[in-house]
């Protein structure tokens, strides 16, 4: 096996011998000849690049059975070097078995519900009282792909199967025109888990399941997943195409039938995004609000198996729904009222090819609305024809009343060529950094305060310790005396209650104007702080303005403590050290895409949790400390989507930030994710540093807030 070579597993199930309880299929004998097609016509595989196992045929070496399935996993590992190329079909039943417990305790926290998601091959066996003899446990597949990425290869692997929900049934006497691939647990006599969640000690090992971005590989090798369904759904097989008789040789997986459809297409997809994006497109245009939801995760980027990789913007997708264009990206995205979008075709985003463009007339946090326009945003009346793989980049921003209100002050004692060198710092700003702030003339109705003072001011004023003049930024909470801001004489400042404060933060000593190295790093960090506050201050902003459009008693966001022998419910001020515990559930019918951010005192950003949320769902409890060094104004965000109407899960992650460093403090937070088979891939955002809390375990959009003040312990 060269560099650069490909190679494929195409593994489908049909019938299963050894256990009659579960019922055959007829789809996955026609999704693997479909998809091997796909792969010879459109990427040049050929016959002996491609290993499948399929039915229970004579060759007992092409049957699907356990032993045969990780001897192929096996080879591919053995085999892959860098930049290869390897795809991956996985077809037939899944279902559930429960976690397996060591001294009371799981031995997997990651499952929320404390089941293992299991696919069943084709000599699987009943239940025998501990486990299903043959079955392949989701933390497998998670071993065998990762040790494939992680050799340098570019893995796709699709999994037409379900990992829970219920069966489809079929009119008696009649072929059924859709058949669940999900077995259920009762059906193989398998025992429901005990209701366990949260309660390990302390529940110190619990992470959140949750969707993940691509993990970055010091390989080169990236990991792409398709599923065909949530984990709480089923993923069909049916008749395809539409009409087509009920007879065996017509049925497929939904799933692998709309993916080598959408490969088919005359604009087919550039990137496993693009080609998740036509996917979905399929699934609206013949099913509406119905069922499933497939999950695409992992580099979403990288050319549908190829190796080049679209770093840059890719842009949002947008479609014509009910006269309306709508877009998947709202005023979290930037994406505000009056703003004007180009729209392109995914492959190519230069602005002489845009295909029109479009101003947006409303948003919402994840959402927006256009109407066609001209590229100065003037009104047309030509409508905007759009592809299947049309995307939405951003054109001019309308950032209105969004932008920082930043007074600048200098004290009186710093010498002027000092005071020079902080304004010719802010004018260098570089463009799109200084249209998020407009300098403000008055300190008392301004957002922020760059506050150039001497030592002594800053211990007086800021209770920083600094041995030059230094800028301080300030915001609203943290207001200088107004009496100084007069010039007028006055006392010492008065200590304030920590409850009303936002900590100032120290930037670097303001060199001279001459030193030019100190005055282009000190630009660059304003530069930096300067967007970390732009996000920060608007993703706040846009949560308070559509707080509590979630429908009451759907989604619940709990926040709790005790305190002096007292259990408190989102307590208003928590204190270092504490110790807390964060839920998110959703007690509503409806499923919904949920993401939790939390929001640093320091203005970081994390994504806690992302992913789906299945009515009567919940995210594991996560155990927190309150760090000794958070103090300010900190908290969670939640966005929330309903699954049934928002088919492509909105993404948050862009939002992240490390906090602004200051000459005083340090953050952290960290945390840990699973991805929804298993633990798939580690997310990205496991031991980033940040604020606040140390984690000791883990219709129209709508946001929930859950906000306190960090104070000094409490004595």
């Amino acid at each position: 096996m060269t560099v650069g070579s490909r190679r494929a597993l195409l593994v489908g199930c049909t019938s299963y011998p050894a256990c009659q309880s579960i019922r055959s299929l007829k789809g996955p004998a026609n999704d693997l000849p479909l998809f091997k097609a796909m792969l010879k016509e459109q990427f040049g595989f050929q016959e002996d690049d491609i290993t499948t196992l399929l039915g229970w045929e004579s060759d007992t070496s092409t049957r699907p059975t356990r032993a045969n399935i990780v001897r192929g996993f096996e080879r591919l590992i053995a085999d892959a070097k860098a930049g290869d190329q390897i795809v991956i079909l996985i077809s037939g039943h899944g279902t559930q078995v429960p976690v397996p417990q060591t001294g009371g305790r799981t031995t997997d926290p990651s499952e929320d519900d404390d089941l293992n998601e299991v696919y069943l091959p084709a000599d699987v066996e009943a239940w025998d009282g501990q486990k299903l003899p043959n079955a392949i446990v989701d933390d497998e597949f998670e071993t065998w792909l990762n040790a494939l990425a992680d050799k340098g290869a570019h893995v796709w692997v699709t999994f037409d199967t379900c990992h829970s929900g219920t069966m489809t049934r079929a009119i008696e006497g009649e072929a059924p025109a859709e058949v669940s691939r999900m077995v259920l647990p009762d059906e193989l006599k398998i025992p429901a888990p005990a209701d366990r969640r949260g309660t390990g000690p302390s529940g110190q090992d619990d992470k959140v399941s949750a969707r993940v971005p691509a993990k970055r590989r010091e390989s080169g090798g990236t990991l792409t997943a398709f599923f065909a369904a949530q984990s709480f759904e089923e993923a069909p097989e049916l008749p395809r195409p539409a009409d087509a008789a009920r007879v065996p040789g017509n049925y497929f997986g939904l799933f692998t039938y709309s993916l080598v459809k959408a490969m088919q297409r005359p604009n087919k997809p550039n990137s496993y995004r693009d080609l998740s994006q036509s996917i979905l497109n399929l699934y609206c245009s013949e099913r509406g609000a119905r069922g499933p939801t497939p999950v695409f995760e992992g580099d979403l980027g990288q050319q549908v198996v190829g190796t080049r990789k679209w770093d840059h913007e890719i842009g949002y997708g947008v479609r014509l729904r009910n006269g309306q264009y709508q877009i998947n990206a709202g005023e979290l995205h930037g994406f505000t009222p009056g703003s004007v979008l180009r729209v392109h075709d995914s492959g190519d985003v230069e602005p002489e090819s845009a295909q029109g463009y479009l101003k947006v007339v409303s948003a919402t946090a994840s959402n927006s609305v256009g109407v066609p326009c001209a590229a100065d945003g003037q009104s047309v009346v030509t409508a905007l024809q759009l592809l299947e793989t049309s995307r939405c980049l951003m054109s001019t921003r309308n950032l209105g009343d969004t932008r920082i209100k930043l007074h600048l002050r200098i004290d009186d004692t710093v010498a002027s060529s000092t005071a020079e060198s902080l304004r010719g710092a802010v004018n260098r700003i570089p463009p799109a950094s200084r249209d998020l702030f407009v300098l403000h003339p008055e300190a008392s109705s301004a957002d922020w305060i760059l506050h150039l003072v001497s030592p002594t001011t800053a211990k007086e004023d800021y209770r920083l310790e600094v041995q030059e003049p230094t800028g301080i930024l300030s915001p609203l909470s943290n207001r200088i005396p107004e009496a100084r801001l007069k010039g007028e004489a006055t006392a010492k400042r008065p200590s304030l209650p920590l409850a009303t404060l936002q900590p100032a933060r120290a930037i670097r000593p303001i060199p001279s104007s001459s030193d030019a190295r100190e005055l282009e790093r000190l630009t660059d960090q304003l530069t930096d702080d300067v967007r970390k506050i732009f996000i920060w201050q608007n993703v706040w902003r846009v949560a308070e303005g559509v707080n509590g459009e979630a429908p009451a008693g759907d989604l619940t966001l709990t926040v709790k403590v005790e305190r002096e022998g007292e259990e408190i419910l989102n307590p208003p001020q928590l204190y270092a050290g504490e110790s807390v515990e964060v839920q998110l559930r959703n007690e509503g019918v409806r499923h919904w895409w949920v993401s939790c951010l939390f929001l640093g005192s320091d203005l970081s950003i994390t994504q806690w949790a992302s992913g789906s949320l299945p009515r009567g769902g919940q995210f594991r409890p996560q155990i927190a400390t309150v760090n000794s060094d958070s103090e300010g104004v900190e908290g969670f965000v939640v966005f929330a989507s309903p699954v049934t109407t928002e088919r492509e899960e909105p993404k948050y992650e862009f939002l992240e930030q490390g906090g602004m460093a200051d000459l005083e403090r340090t953050r952290a937070l960290k945390g840990e994710s699973t991805s929804p088979f298993g633990q798939l891939m580690e997310t990205a955002s496991s031991g980033k540093e940040t604020r606040g809390l140390s984690r000791t375990s883990a219709e129209q959009p709508s946001v929930m807030l859950r906000s306190w003040v960090t104070r000094a312990p409490l004595r």
